[in-house]
């Protein structure tokens, strides 16, 4: 009754990932708008970035390989879903589903 199917994820090692469905660098201007970043030192101790650089004007960094998979995995499922045009679930494969009986343990 319930139809289901493994997707094989994208590997941002091995495969190759068109730069425009996933871009190659991340800048925190955005991110800094939910949380607060901390001023980053090198080894000796030296300021690379302050915190009020990743508000305005934002740190860029590179994704690595492994971050751009992942985010291709999620762009292609979204595609996936666009093109069935009707509700789905989508799960990773490490899920845990955990019930918990209410009622004494009887299913209604």
């Amino acid at each position: 009754w319930l139809r289901t199917e493994f997707f094989r994820a994208t590997d941002g090692k091995l495969d190759t990932i068109p730069d425009d469905e996933v871009a190659k660098t991340w800048n925190t201007k955005n991110n800094s708008n939910y949380g607060a970043y901390e001023d980053v030192m090198d080894k000796e101790g030296k300021l690379l970035y302050s915190a009020a650089q990743f508000a305005v004007p934002g740190v860029d960094y590179e994704f690595s390989p492994g971050e751009r998979g992942c985010a291709h995995s999620h762009y292609r499922m979204w595609q996936r879903v666009l093109a069935e045009n009707k509700p789905m679930l989508i799960l990773e494969d490490d899920v845990q589903l955990i019930f918990e009986r209410t009622c004494g343990g009887q299913s209604s």
